[in-house]
């Protein structure tokens, strides 16, 4: 179980939402026919179009999750927004209706989405609080950080560049003329 990653996840997740919207729109299809064969043509037309609706929507799901499974890979952030927009059309299609089935896809889908989206946050989060831990200027070789005030450091970075002298002093620091 090593080898199951959040993009594995959210693949299968897609995968089983995209599955689910499509029972739920065969679902919605069956009580269309149901309702047509009383008599309740309203009932069978919204019925009808709730099925058209979540046949679409499942197919988009199981096409972007493909995508986001293949083609996709280096991209994972794209995915999971699309994923999640998709999953937001899904709930609320499905909930026109009381679609069981499409709601739990329309779950799945959403959670597939925001798994596609944890290793692009958590490896910003990273590079993040590594930028904070170790600021940049400390690489700097004309700034050693441990030895010099933030004062002393302008001082030092514009003696780097060639500043000295020309209206440059620690009280002015943007070396403009007083």
């Amino acid at each position: 179980m090593s080898d199951l990653t959040e993009l594995r996840l959210g693949w299968g997740f897609s995968l089983l939402g995209g599955v689910l919207i499509m029972v739920g729109a065969v679902v919605s299809a069956l009580v269309g026919t149901d309702d047509l064969a009383m008599g309740r043509f309203a009932g069978a037309l919204g019925a009808g179009s709730e099925a058209i609706l979540l046949f679409v929507v499942g197919a988009l799901t199981l096409f972007f999750g493909y995508l986001a499974h293949r083609t996709w890979n280096d991209e994972p952030i794209v995915a999971g927004i699309l994923l999640v927009v998709i999953a937001a059309i899904g709930w609320g299609v499905a909930s026109l209706g009381s679609d069981f089935f499409g709601l739990l896809g329309a779950l799945f889908v959403f959670l597939a989405g925001l798994l596609f989206l944890l290793p692009p946050a958590l490896s910003s989060v990273k590079a993040l609080a590594t930028a904070w831990v170790d600021p940049p200027w400390s690489a700097n070789p004309f700034l050693p950080v441990s030895r010099f005030s933030s004062s002393e450091r302008i001082v030092q970075r514009s003696s780097a560049v060639g500043m000295r002298g020309e209206g440059f002093e620690p009280s002015n620091p943007y070396g403009t003329r007083p």
